[in-house]
């Protein structure tokens, strides 16, 4: 099931979250990965620590609770079916760069949160995308004026960005699975 970003960052931005979509979702994935039973209501807080507005976000259909649950059903599945929430393909390549480099740093909150960050025994190979990760926290596209009015990046860059797009997205599923049997105990 796919949620779409607006629609995420609308329930956000109604609730005064505390971040952006694409950040909140990098959360979310970081620590699915980390903690073996990760919550609806353990996400909403560290969304939200103020009660009366997490309870906002709260709401049985709500894109958050669908984000939450097909989150964790594409990353327990062996489809490789997970994608980062990022905005679509119409909004400027400057805010999709932008929303990756949220993302990247959510999940880095999301892995800290779970402490296994600070695991010694970390496999090479997450350690290696970590690495990768808080370098593609500091992505950003140089635009002359406001990037919002950069609707598409010449070829280069699109074709950077989706080689991005597709490195954390591959990324996330290795993390996940690499820390299997440290995330259960």
């Amino acid at each position: 099931m796919t949620i779409p970003h607006a629609e995420v960052a609308r329930d956000l931005d109604a609730a005064s979250a505390e971040m952006q979509a694409a950040e909140a979702h990098g959360c979310l994935c970081g620590a699915l990965c980390t903690v073996d039973e990760y919550t609806f209501e353990q996400w909403l807080a560290e969304l939200s620590p103020d009660v009366a507005r997490a309870d906002a976000l709260n709401l049985p259909d709500s894109p958050l609770r669908l984000l939450f649950e097909s989150t964790g059903e594409a990353l327990r599945s062996d489809a490789m079916e997970f994608t980062p929430l990022l905005p679509d393909d119409d909004v400027s390549l400057a805010l999709r760069t932008d929303a990756l480099a949220q993302w990247a740093q959510g999940f880095l909150y999301g892995l800290a949160m779970g402490e296994i960050g600070r695991n010694p025994s970390l496999p090479g190979t997450v350690r290696e995308i970590l690495g990768d990760f808080a370098e593609i926290s500091r992505a950003t596209l140089s635009t002359d004026g406001d990037p919002a009015d950069v609707y598409v990046g010449d070829e280069a860059d699109e074709e950077a960005f989706f080689e991005l797009h597709e490195f954390v997205r591959a990324g996330v599923q290795l993390v996940y699975d690499d820390l299997l049997t440290l995330r259960r105990p």
